[in-house]
């Protein structure tokens, strides 16, 4: 019985040690994480810029009202072609050539897709 309480009170004594010596590296623990910390701040920061200025080149890239080409263009056609523009349209009175080729593909075309597929 004296032998377990002498181990117990060198077990205690341990613990109580390795506690002290646990207890001194927590200042040196929080140092090295402020610092990690920091580091990963600071990529942070610098991905998030990254990726704001690829993406405001893209859409420098795809904003077609600030390139003059497009603009002009855009003119170009309201004056050539919208309102303004006479039309000219064909109307066909015989329809006997859309009656055949109704003919063809509902008799035809049907068979000939399921050959295919």
């Amino acid at each position: 019985m004296e032998k377990c309480r002498k181990d117990a009170e060198v077990t205690k004594v341990r613990y109580e040690q390795s506690l002290t010596e646990l207890n001194a590296y927590n200042a040196k623990y929080v140092e090295d994480m402020t610092e990690v910390y920091n580091r990963t701040q600071e990529f942070e920061e610098r991905r998030l810029k990254f990726f704001k200025k690829v993406l405001y080149d893209l859409h420098a890239c795809l904003d077609l009202t600030q390139n003059k080409r497009f603009v002009d263009d855009g003119s170009g056609w309201t004056d050539q072609g919208n309102v303004g523009f006479p039309l000219h349209l064909r109307f066909l009175h015989d329809f006997a050539h859309i009656k055949i080729l109704t003919f063809l593909y509902l008799h035809f075309m049907p068979s000939q897709v399921f050959v295919l597929a």
